[in-house]
């Protein structure tokens, strides 16, 4: 079983100075299974919330070609977003993410996200993809079930995780990617301190 406090998440969105504590927070109301198990409960009871015209957006066959479209940069996308769900909604697809990441890879993703408002103030609000700490997009591929083969999809600017699950025993984890665009010198000057904690994040010296 997981827990999520879906009103402390926003929160963290909106002040990015809390999601190292958030990360612990769920830890401490975390009740462990196994990954498979955690995967597969959390996805049912995502799709479980959601009606008919959102599980159109947020589902896929799992030979859809969409579940090998992944990428970390600003770009379309396909699947639901957080920004679109109710918060009881998005609390589970908060909780599926949290099925497949360990305490510091919670921590990394949920900084990442709350990162995009100040990344927001710094480039202004006419991007064609803004940024936004709540367009981030969850797909389920196939139907999960612990016996079966299925995958999941949680991804936006700069994170992009995606789980395949063969036969409900075998979890396989394509991780998010690095940023490799440079940051100009005058985003240095603007906003370096948030600028530099997503390059230290995602592993850019």
């Amino acid at each position: 079983m997981i827990v999520f406090l879906d009103s402390y998440f926003l929160n963290c969105m909106r002040f990015p100075i809390f999601p190292a504590a958030l990360a612990a927070l769920l830890t401490a109301l975390h009740v462990y299974a196994s990954p498979e198990t955690e995967m597969t409960d959390a996805a049912k009871n995502f799709l479980s919330a959601l009606n008919d015209e959102q599980k159109t957006i947020a589902t896929f066959e799992f030979k859809s070609d969409e579940r090998e479209n992944w990428h970390f940069i600003p770009k379309d996308r396909k699947g639901i977003t957080l920004g679109t769900l109710k918060p009881a909604q998005r609390h589970l697809a908060l909780a599926l993410l949290q099925s497949g990441l360990s305490n510091r890879g919670l921590s990394k993703a949920v900084t990442i996200m709350s990162l995009e408002q100040i990344l927001q103030e710094l480039e202004g609000p006419n991007r064609r993809f803004p940024r936004d700490p709540e367009l981030y997009h969850v797909s389920i591929f196939g139907t999960p079930d612990a016996q079966g083969t299925w995958g999941w999809r949680f991804e936006g600017h700069h994170l992009s995780f995606n789980f395949t699950l063969i036969d409900g025993a075998h979890v396989f984890f394509a991780p998010y990617k690095k940023l490799k665009r440079a940051v100009s010198e005058q985003n240095w000057k603007a906003g370096g301190a948030a600028l530099g904690q997503i390059r230290m994040l995602i592993g850019i010296n």
